[in-house]
């Protein structure tokens, strides 16, 4: 660091304190960082730090300094009323409250109960005692003299309550024309998102280096990281702002942009969060679709919109718009990628084509679905005159893929018979791939049949024997576990192939048929 070379041995105290005192914050900051870096516990430094921050108005990093200091010197209340006081200028008056709630030393109470009633007046939690304001009002005219913002207060007793705000509307407007800029550039920036990348994310790091800026900008900024491949990036932005990763994004979020974040490097990883994910939005539907039952059934004779009730619900909306697949805005995405390769479309990965024609279907586009599926089928067919001895899969796995999703609404019969069709014949169709897909439809099926909560026709299920009595020959030498973990799986190869899973899934049916 340059600055700290330029300081004279026993001098560094006296120019930090002149740094301070001729109001150069920025390099009193540089220098404290650096002792801090290099002593986490130094009470001096951070402290200096934290001062220096607030008044730089970068109130998150001086409520981040200020938290550390009352933890590590929980006998010093005096750092947390500065904590407080920082995060009440951070707008952030729910966190405040809770470090005040903390305060016990009876001599910052006078001091604490202010903070609170700003912290209160802030949120707009206002008693309407307007009899008793107006007594105020005068005593302060009597001991003061005349000020505007007290014959405001006075002239509106009797009236609209709301308008008791304008006088501090008038004495920060400056503040609230700044606040208007920056919610302008933050929308702007969204608004350009797709059209211009280079100029949206300017505009939202330059409101990120603002304190306070918009909320929301954190996380847009790191969600267009990632929409545009720029995942180092957002790595970056992350790392190099713990404060604001902590007050400005959920854990759904955080979650979600770690998922993507290691997509590039580590995509089991990457698959396994995001799997992750998807079960924890399921549970948290179930919880309280569970709870919103029992809440009706406990109260039946009281009102359904009791506010209990209301947030019941409120909060199992916000929760299914986070599960709920966006059909229509992932079409334009596939759409796009097919489109390039349109006249060569078994270059296309077999499960963007899959996805594609699933968000046909699910948007009620069945002609699109169709054409699709047409087009595949005829690529394949004159592909396979050019290559007789390759085997090609898109169409069978876009035809599991229609199946698998038939089979999870519940219609098994028509899902069933799209899996077998998607592997006729087994000798060109079948691979270790395509008959995981298959058998889970398969195994569904049975699992229901056993409950007696599924009954299929006769002729599908005959047509479903047939077609795992044909998998047995070419299954022979399709093994269904790598060789590398044979050993682990402690299973001979004659049980690791398609052909004895097939004779077991079809006794497995005919147990349950016959039953």
């Amino acid at each position: 660091m340059n600055a700290m070379l330029n300081i004279k041995e026993g001098e560094f105290t006296s120019t930090i304190y002149g740094y301070i005192h001729e109001q150069k914050f920025n390099e009193a900051i540089r220098i404290l960082q650096y002792q801090h870096e290099r002593n986490p516990k130094n009470l001096a430094a951070l402290s200096l730090l934290a001062y220096c921050y607030y008044y730089t108005q970068d109130f998150m990093n001086a409520a981040d300094c200020y938290s550390q200091l009352s933890y590590n010197y929980p006998n010093h209340s005096q750092y947390k009323l500065y904590h407080a006081q920082a995060l009440y200028n951070a707008f952030r008056p729910a966190d405040a409250l809770a470090v005040i709630s903390m305060i016990q030393d009876e001599t910052l109470l006078n001091e604490s109960v202010k903070l609170e009633a700003a912290i209160k007046y802030q949120e707009d939690d206002l008693e309407g005692n307007y009899e008793e304001a107006l007594k105020k009002f005068n005593e302060a005219t009597e001991f003061s003299g005349y000020a505007p913002e007290f014959n405001i207060g006075q002239g509106l007793e009797g009236h609209d309550g709301n308008f008791i705000q304008n006088s501090q509307k008038l004495h920060e407007s400056a503040i609230i024309e700044a606040f208007n800029l920056k919610f302008a550039m933050h929308y702007r920036a969204i608004c350009n998102a797709n059209s211009d990348f280079g100029d949206s994310s300017a505009k939202l790091q330059f409101l990120l280096g603002i304190n306070p800026f918009p909320q929301e900008t954190f996380a847009n900024l790191l969600f267009l990281y990632c929409k545009n491949d720029y995942f180092g990036l957002a790595a970056d932005v992350l790392a190099e702002n713990p404060s604001h990763t902590f007050y400005c994004l959920n854990e759904y979020q955080f979650n979600l942009l770690e998922a993507l974040i290691y997509m590039p490097t580590n995509p089991e990883e990457s698959l396994k969060k995001l799997e992750k994910l998807e079960k924890e939005c399921l549970e948290k539907l179930r919880k309280i679709a569970i709870e919103i039952q029992v809440k009706k059934e406990q109260n039946k004779t009281e009102d359904d919109k009791s506010l209990e009730m209301r947030n019941l619900i409120a909060s199992y909306d916000d929760s299914l718009e986070l599960y709920l697949p966006k059909y229509h805005e992932a079409t334009a995405f596939y759409e796009a990628i097919v489109k390039k390769k349109y006249d060569d479309i078994l270059e296309v990965p077999a499960m963007i084509l899959a996805n594609l024609v699933v968000c046909y279907i699910m948007t009620n586009q069945t002609d699109d679905a169709e054409a699709m599926l047409k087009r595949v089928e005829n690529e394949e067919e004159q592909a396979a005159l050019v290559r007789p001895n390759e085997k090609f899969f898109h169409n069978s796995i876009i035809s599991l893929v229609i199946g698998s999703l038939y089979c999870s609404k519940g219609n098994f019969e028509f899902g069933i018979s799209r899996v077998v069709k998607a592997l006729d014949p087994p000798e060109k169709k079948l691979g270790v791939d395509t008959w995981y897909y298959a058998k889970r439809c398969i195994v569904a099926a049975i699992e229901m049949m056993a409950k007696n909560l599924l009954v299929m026709r006769d002729s599908v299920v005959m047509d479903v024997i047939q077609f795992l009595s044909s998998c047995e020959v070419p299954g022979r030498n399709i093994y269904t576990v790598p060789d590398d973990l044979f050993e682990q799986a402690g299973e001979s190869k004659v049980k690791c192939n398609v052909t004895y899973e097939a004779r077991m899934l079809k006794a497995a049916l005919l147990m349950v048929f016959n039953d």
